[in-house]
C-alpha cells in the first residue's frame, strides 16, 4: 500500500529522505570496514540492527526531522522507538488530525502514529515506515488549565485532561527538563599553598591575609610537652579515654571556677551530637584560698604536696590515676602553678586573697618564681570568691607571646582577635588546640565572648558619643521615644556598629527593603546548609574526629563552599542573571552554619508563571535507575523529617494539638500552580516514588524544593524557592535579618525611670555555638547586600558632628572645614560646582557619585552602582522631618538656603516652604511618609506613625488619610480576620490607644466610631452575654409546629441528640425553596427559648442575616485567610470565643456546601482543641446544610477537579455526618424523607 507524499510543511520530500537513506548506507559502510568483516553473521547484524537503530533516532533528533507520511507499510517495516514526550502545557489541539487508522491482515489498529522515512540494507527505493506509540489508557485526572506562554491568563475554554502516566523511564517524562544540565559530580574545591609566611593551609577563595596578615602577625610557637602531646594524639587506649573526658580533666586542674549557662538540649543529647551552646555570658571566679567545708577544689588543690593533690583530684568521679599523674608532671613546668605551690611556705592562708596584675610592661619571661607584681596576698578575702576580668589578657599568655613577636615583625601590638586568629589555623606543625574536641568547643566559646565583652564594654563607656550619634541623625532610630532629649539618660544602647545586634540587623533590612524600592520584589529564596560530610572536612579531621569536634574548620570550609556558591550564581549566572541580593549568616541550635539568599532577577530572567518555576524548582524525588547520585543526595538532604503522625516528638512539631510548623506534608499536586501572596504549590505528583528515610516510608509530600544542578554541584540542603508571589515582602525579609538565636524576655515598661540597658538585653537575649563564634574570630561576613546601600546622613544647618580631641582648640576645632563637611554638605557643594549632578535627589546621588571620607567629597562613580537611603525622620521632630521631605523631592539644591528658596523667595522654615512648594499641601506629604514608611515598617509601627501625624503635624484631611491608608495600616490583621467592620474596629482600637498615650482621644479627629464589637475597654464574656441576649420571635418559636413532614423529621433527630446530651453531625441537603432556613430558625429558637446557646453561622454575610443572631463563619471562628491540611482558627483556647464556644449547644452552619473544605477540616481542629474532646468538631451538635447543586467553593482560576477536590464531599468528615434530604418544596405535597447512605 503506498500515500501520496504530502505537500505539508510538516513533512519532508522524497529527495531529503533518500539522501537521509545513502547518508545511513554511508555509516553502514564505514561501520563494518571498521570491523574488518566481510561476511556478517545473524547475530552481529542483529546488534548491528539495533546499534543502527539508535544512530538513525539520535540522527533524526539532531537534525529535527519533521514526520513523513508512510508509502508502504508491512509487519516487518514496523519500527519501534522511543518517542519523548512534550510538556503537557504545550500539547496542541490538532494532535487528533495527525492520528491514522491503519487496516492489517488481522484486523485494524487505532493509534497515534509518527512517520518517519525507512532505508533498506541493499539498494531499493527507500521506503516511509510508521511507526505507532500505543499508551496504556489510564484513569483520566485533571491536569488542570492550559496556560499559555509568557502569561497567567488561563485559557477556560482549553481545560484538558491526561492520563496521569507512571513512567518506566525518564525519558517518558514530560517535565525531565528541570534535570536537564546537572553535572555527574559533585565540586571538590582545589587545593592551595600554605601560606608562604607562617605556613598555614588556605583554602580557596580565602585571602592571603587570612592567616598571619602576611606575615605582619608572627606568634611565638608553643612548646608542648611529649607526654601532654601523647595524650592529645595517641591512638592507643590512655589517648581516647583522655580525649573521652577531657572537659572534667581541664576542670579539675583549672585555677577557677567557670559559670556558664548551657543549652542542656544540645549538651545532654544522648543520641545526637554535643554541642556547648552558651547562653548570656561565661564568668570564671577565684575562689578563696582555704576551703569553706574541708573539700578542696580548684586552685586551692595546688596548695598540697603532690601525693596529698593527687589523692584529692581523684575523687572526682571518671578520672583515670595514670593520666591524672601525667597531667601533675606535665602543670609542673606552668609557671602560675610553681607560684602556687610554693604558697604552701607562707603558713595559714585564711586571709589572703590572689589578684592577677593586668599590667603589659611586667617581665612575662620570668617563670622561676613568683613576684609580688603578678600574684599577691591579701587580707580580708571575699568568703565568696574573686570574679576575673572577663577580658583578662593573662588568662591564655597572650602577653608573653605577643611581645616576643612584636620584636620579629615590628608591629607594636596584636588584636586579640587576630592573636586568636592565628592560633586557630591549620599548620605542619601539629597544633593540640585542635585535638581538644569538646575542650575546644568550650574554649571557642569562652575566647569569642571574651572578644565580644570587650567591645560592648567599649560601648557602655562610650554612651556619650553614641547617643550623640543617634540624636543627631546619623543613625536610624528604633522608636519614636528616642527623639526625645529628655530620656537620653534612661537607656544605655547598643549602636549600629555592633555586628549582629538589633540596631545593626535593623539597618540591614531597611537598606534591603531600599533595593526592593528601586529594582522591584525579589524572585528567589534560597537556604544553604553546611553539610559535615562534605570532602574539605572529612579530608582535614585527625583521627577518631567528627565535624564538631573541629568547629573552626567547620565555619572556614563553609565559607569557601559560600565563596564558590555566589561565584556560581552571580559570575556563571547558574539560575539566571541575578541584578541584586541579599544574604544573612544564621546557625543552627547543633551549630552548623545555614545561609538564606534572596534574588532579585533582571527582567528577561524574571521567573514569572508556573512553567518558569519548573524549569528553576523541583519537589519529586528522582528515578533511582537513570539518576542514582541525585536520587540519594535528595534523600539524604532534602526530606524533610519526618514529622506528623510518623513521628511526633520531631522538633519541628509544635501547638496542641501537635502540627509540623512548616507544613508538611504537602498536598499532590499533578502541576506546579501559583497562589495568590504565598509560596507555589509545587508540582508533587503521585507516581508511587516512595523512600524509606530513618525508618519511615515517605514520598514526594515530604520534599523539601531544590534545584537539581545545584544540589548536584554542593551536595548539601539547598532549599530554592520561588517567592516573587509574596506581596508582603517586608515580612519575607523581616525572616532574613531576624538576627541571633534568641530568647524571648518581656520587659514591663510600666516605670519610665527604669533604665533601659539594651547591651545587657543582648547579652541576656542571645546563644552562642562553637562555629558561630570562629566566624566571628575569623571575622567572616555576617551578611552581604548588593549592590551596597549608603546611608544617607541627616541634619539642620549647622547641627553636625564634629569629632575632637580633649586638648583641641576650640576655635581651631571651629575653623576646620573639614570637619564641617558631611554628606549632605558635601551634596550642596557638589551641585553648586557641578550643573549635570543637579539633576539627581539626594537618595540617587550615590548610584552616580561616590562618597570619599577620608576628604570628606561626592567624587563622580566610574563603575558598580551603589543605592542611597536617607536615614529615617519622625514628623515629631519638626523640622528635620520637612527637611527630609525637601530632599526627597527637589533636585540639585546647592544650600540649605536653596532648599527654602521658592520662586525667588525665602521662607524661614522647611515646613514653609514645603507648603509653598505643596509638599504637604492636602496632607500629600504625611500620605508619601505613610506609603514610604509602608515599605518599611510593620503595621503596628504604622498605626503609632499615623498616631504621631494625627497630633503633631494636624493633617486637614484626617478621613482621606485613613482611606488612603487602611490597606497598610489593617495588614496584619486582614490576614486573620475576614470581616471588614471587625478588622476596622481593631484598628482604630491600637491607634486610639496611642492617641490617649500622647494626651489625644478619638473623638478629637474625623475618624470612624468605634463599634462595641471590639471595644477594649468592656470588661466580661460580652460576647456570651450578646448570645443570651438575643430575642426570640414569636413565629419561629412557633415554627415547629407548622413543620412538613420531612423538616420535622429532621428537627426530632436533631432535637433528641440536644435533649439526651449526644454529639452529632449532620448535613441537611436540598435544593433552594425546601426550606432550610426555616428548619435552622426553627431549632434556633427552641434552643435559645431554653436558656442554651445556640451559635448560627454561615459562609455568606447574605444568609448568615436571614438567621437570628447570625454571624459569617470567619467572624466566628477567625478562620485565618491562608488555609492548609493543617491549618488552625486563630482562637486561643482562654479566650473569650473559646468560652462561648465550649457553653453553645449547637452550632448551626448554613451554605457549608460553598465552604472550603480546609475551612471545615481547620473549624474542626480548632473545637477539638479548645474543648479537649478528640470526637468531631469536639463533640458538639454541628448542623451543616447547603446545596452542592448551586455555589461551589471557589477557587481562583481553578478546573473543575480542583474545585471538586476543595469541597466538603471530598473531606474525611463527609462520611461521618448524617445526611438527611429535604425534597419538600413549601408549596408542595408531603412525601417521606429520605436518608442518605454515609
Amino acid at each position: 500500500m503506498t500515500n501520496e507524499q504530502p505537500k505539508d510543511r510538516n513533512y519532508v520530500s522524497t529527495s531529503r529522505a533518500s539522501t537521509s537513506a545513502e547518508k545511513r548506507k554511508e555509516y553502514n559502510t564505514r561501520y563494518y570496514a571498521s570491523h574488518k568483516e566481510n561476511d556478517v553473521s545473524a547475530s552481529t547484524a542483529s546488534a548491528s540492527a539495533e546499534k543502527r537503530k539508535e544512530y538513525n533516532r539520535r540522527y533524526y533528533a539532531s537534525r529535527k526531522v519533521p514526520k513523513v507520511r508512510a508509502h508502504d507499510v508491512s509487519q516487518s517495516d514496523i519500527l519501534i522507538s522511543s518517542i519523548e514526550r512534550l510538556p503537557l502545557r504545550t500539547l496542541q489541539t490538532n494532535i487528533i488530525n495527525q492520528m491514522t487508522q491503519v487496516t492489517k491482515d488481522n484486523g485494524s489498529c487505532s493509534s497515534n502514529g509518527i512517520l518517519i522515512t525507512q532505508t533498506p540494507t541493499d539498494d531499493s527505493t527507500p521506503t516511509a515506515t510508521l511507526i505507532y506509540v500505543i499508551d496504556e489508557v489510564m484513569p483520566e485526572i485533571s491536569r488542570g488549565i492550559r496556560i499559555q506562554p509568557r502569561t497567567l491568563l488561563p485559557q477556560f475554554s482549553e481545560v484538558i485532561n491526561q492520563p496521569s502516566i507512571q513512567h518506566e523511564n525518564i525519558e517518558d517524562d514530560p517535565y525531565k527538563f528541570v534535570f536537564d544540565g546537572i553535572p555527574r559530580d559533585h565540586r571538590v574545591l582545589k587545593e592551595r599553598s600554605p601560606c608562604p609566611h607562617c605556613g598555614a593551609k588556605l583554602f580557596a577563595f580565602e585571602f592571603a591575609t587570612f592567616c598571619c596578615m602576611s606575615g605582619k602577625t608572627m606568634l611565638a610557637n608553643s612548646q608542648i610537652p611529649d607526654e601532654l602531646y601523647h595524650l592529645f594524639t595517641s591512638q592507643d587506649e590512655i589517648g581516647k579515654l583522655f580525649r573521652q573526658n577531657i572537659r572534667a580533666y581541664n576542670t579539675n586542674f583549672s585555677f577557677t571556677s567557670m559559670g556558664v549557662t548551657l543549652d542542656n538540649t544540645m549538651t545532654n543529647m544522648r543520641d545526637g551530637v554535643y554541642t556547648f551552646r552558651a547562653h548570656k555570658g561565661i564568668y570564671h571566679k577565684i575562689d578563696q584560698l582555704v576551703s569553706r567545708d574541708g573539700t578542696p577544689r580548684y586552685l586551692q588543690l595546688y596548695f598540697y604536696d603532690p601525693d596529698t593533690e593527687l589523692d584529692h583530684r581523684l575523687q572526682w568521679p571518671n578520672l583515670d590515676r595514670s593520666i591524672t599523674e601525667i597531667l601533675t608532671r606535665v602543670l609542673s613546668t606552668n609557671p602560675y602553678v610553681n607560684a602556687f605551690r610554693s604558697l604552701a611556705e607562707l603558713g595559714p592562708l585564711d586571709n589572703y586573697r590572689v589578684t592577677l596584675n593586668a599590667s603589659v610592661e611586667l617581665d612575662q619571661r620570668v617563670y622561676n618564681r613568683p613576684t609580688t607584681s603578678e600574684s599577691g596576698w591579701h587580707p580580708n578575702i571575699p568568703r565568696q570568691g574573686v570574679l576575673i576580668n572577663q577580658v583578662h589578657s593573662n588568662d591564655d599568655d597572650i602577653n608573653e607571646e605577643m611581645e616576643e613577636a612584636s620584636t620579629r615583625s615590628g608591629r607594636t601590638n596584636v588584636a586579640m582577635r587576630e592573636y586568636y586568629c592565628y592560633k586557630f589555623q591549620i599548620r605542619s606543625t601539629e597544633n593540640v588546640l585542635l585535638f581538644g574536641g569538646r575542650l575546644l568547643q568550650q574554649f571557642t566559646v569562652d575566647v569569642y565572648i571574651k572578644l565580644e565583652t570587650s567591645r560592648l564594654q567599649f560601648c557602655e563607656r562610650n554612651q556619650a558619643k553614641i547617643r550623640a550619634d543617634l540624636y543627631q541623625g546619623i543613625v536610624d532610630c528604633v522608636n519614636a521615644g528616642e527623639v526625645n532629649p529628655n530620656r537620653v539618660g534612661q537607656r544605655i544602647v547598643l549602636p549600629a556598629s555592633f555586628i549582629g545586634g538589633p540596631r545593626d540587623m535593623r539597618r540591614r533590612f531597611l537598606d534591603a527593603m531600599t533595593l526592593i524600592q528601586d529594582d522591584g520584589k525579589p524572585d528567589l529564596f534560597l537556604t544553604m546548609t553546611c553539610n559535615p560530610q562534605w570532602p574539605e572536612i572529612c579530608y582535614n579531621l585527625k583521627a577518631d574526629q567528627i565535624a564538631q569536634d573541629r568547629p573552626e574548620l567547620v565555619s572556614r570550609v563553609f565559607r569557601v563552599k559560600l565563596e564558590d556558591l555566589k561565584e556560581q550564581l552571580f559570575k556563571k549566572h547558574l539560575l539566571g542573571e541575578v541584578k541584586a541580593y541579599v544574604y544573612v549568616i544564621e546557625f543552627q541550635k547543633c551549630g552548623l552554619p545555614y545561609a538564606h539568599f534572596l534574588f532579585i532577577m533582571y527582567p528577561q530572567y524574571k521567573i514569572i508563571n508556573p512553567d518558569h518555576y519548573d524549569k528553576v524548582v523541583c519537589a519529586e524525588i528522582p528515578d533511582i535507575r537513570t539518576l542514582p547520585k541525585l536520587h540519594e543526595l535528595v534523600v539524604k538532604h532534602m526530606i524533610h523529617g519526618p514529622c506528623g503522625h510518623l513521628r511526633t516528638n520531631s522538633h519541628c512539631m509544635q501547638g496542641d494539638p501537635k502540627l509540623c510548623r512548616f507544613r508538611y506534608p504537602r498536598q499532590f499536586n499533578e502541576q506546579t500552580t501559583q497562589r495568590d501572596n504565598a509560596y507555589p504549590l509545587y508540582r508533587r505528583r503521585n507516581n508511587g516514588m516512595k523512600v524509606d528515610v530513618r525508618g519511615h516510608t515517605v514520598d514526594n509530600r515530604r520534599v523539601v524544593p531544590y534545584n537539581p544542578r545545584l544540589l548536584m554541584m554542593f551536595n548539601c540542603h539547598m532549599n530554592v524557592e520561588v517567592c516573587s508571589s509574596i506581596k508582603s515582602v517586608k515580612y519575607l525579609f523581616k525572616y532574613v535579618y531576624k538576627g541571633h538565636d534568641k530568647q524571648v524576655i518581656q520587659i514591663d515598661q510600666k516605670d519610665q525611670h527604669v533604665v533601659i540597658n539594651e547591651i545587657k538585653r543582648f547579652q541576656d537575649a542571645r546563644y552562642v555555638s562553637p562555629p558561630e563564634t570562629m566566624w566571628r574570630i575569623f571575622s567572616f561576613p555576617l551578611s552581604q547586600i548588593y549592590p551596597a546601600v549608603l546611608a544617607l546622613q541627616l541634619h539642620l544647618p549647622n547641627n553636625q558632628m564634629v569629632r575632637f580631641r580633649d586638648d583641641d582648640i576650640m576655635s581651631v576645632i571651629i575653623d576646620r572645614e573639614r570637619d564641617k563637611r558631611t554628606m549632605l554638605t558635601a551634596f550642596f557643594e557638589t551641585n553648586s560646582v557641578d550643573e549635570s549632578a543637579r539633576q539627581y535627589l539626594y537618595k540617587e546621588f550615590p548610584k552616580y557619585f561616590t562618597w570619599n571620607g577620608g576628604s570628606r567629597r561626592w567624587n563622580r562613580r566610574l563603575r558598580k552602582a551603589q543605592r542611597g537611603r536617607i536615614v529615617s525622620a519622625n514628623p515629631a521632630e519638626g523640622e528635620r522631618y520637612y527637611l527630609r521631605l525637601l530632599l526627597s523631592n527637589i533636585k540639585g539644591p546647592t544650600s540649605f538656603e536653596d532648599l527654602c528658596t521658592v520662586n525667588g523667595v525665602k521662607y524661614t522654615t522647611f515646613r514653609k516652604a514645603a507648603l509653598e512648594i505643596g509638599l504637604i499641601k492636602n496632607d500629600e506629604s504625611l500620605s508619601q511618609r505613610l506609603a514610604e514608611a509602608s515599605l518599611f515598617q510593620f503595621p503596628d509601627s504604622l498605626r503609632r506613625l499615623f498616631a504621631t501625624i494625627l497630633v503633631f503635624c494636624e493633617p486637614g484631611d484626617v478621613r482621606k488619610l485613613w482611606n488612603d491608608h487602611f490597606d497598610s495600616l489593617s495588614e496584619d490583621h486582614q490576614l486573620h480576620c475576614q470581616s471588614v467592620e471587625r478588622v476596622e474596629n481593631m484598628v482604630l482600637t491600637e491607634i486610639s490607644i496611642f492617641l490617649q498615650s500622647m494626651g489625644k482621644n478619638l473623638d478629637d479627629f474625623d475618624l470612624p466610631n468605634i463599634t462595641e464589637d471590639v471595644n477594649l475597654q468592656s470588661t466580661g464574656y460580652r460576647e456570651i452575654q450578646e448570645e443570651y441576649g438575643i430575642l426570640v420571635e414569636a413565629e419561629h418559636l412557633c415554627a415547629k409546629d407548622s413543620l412538613n413532614f420531612d423538616k420535622k423529621i429532621v428537627f426530632n433527630e436533631i432535637m433528641r441528640h440536644v435533649n439526651n446530651d449526644l454529639p452529632g453531625l449532620f448535613f441537611i441537603d436540598g435544593p433552594g425553596g425546601t426550606g432550610k432556613t426555616f428548619v435552622y430558625k426553627a431549632l434556633l429558637a427552641e434552643i435559645r427559648s431554653r436558656g442554651l446557646i445556640a451559635l448560627a453561622t454561615a459562609s455568606s454575610g447574605a444568609a448568615a442575616n436571614n438567621m437570628p443572631g447570625g454571624r459569617t463563619t470567619h467572624s466566628r471562628f477567625k478562620i485565618p485567610f491562608n488555609l492548609n491540611n493543617n491549618s488552625m482558627c486563630n482562637i486561643k483556647k482562654q479566650s473569650r470565643a473559646a468560652e462561648l464556644i465550649r457553653l453553645s449547644k449547637i452550632i448551626i452552619w448554613d451554605e457549608a456546601s460553598m465552604a472550603k473544605r480546609h475551612a471545615i477540616e481547620a473549624v474542626d481542629r480548632t473545637l477539638q482543641y479548645i474543648i479537649g474532646v478528640s470526637l468531631p468538631f469536639g463533640g458538639k451538635i454541628m448542623v451543616m446544610g447547603g446545596d452542592f447543586r448551586q455555589v461551589l467553593p471557589v477557587i481562583k482560576r481553578g478546573t473543575r477537579a480542583q474545585i471538586v477536590e476543595s469541597s466538603l464531599r471530598m473531606s474525611p468528615l463527609w462520611s461521618l455526618m448524617k445526611k438527611m434530604r429535604l425534597t419538600i418544596r413549601l408549596s408542595t405535597a408531603v412525601t417521606p424523607l429520605k436518608i442518605l447512605p454515609h
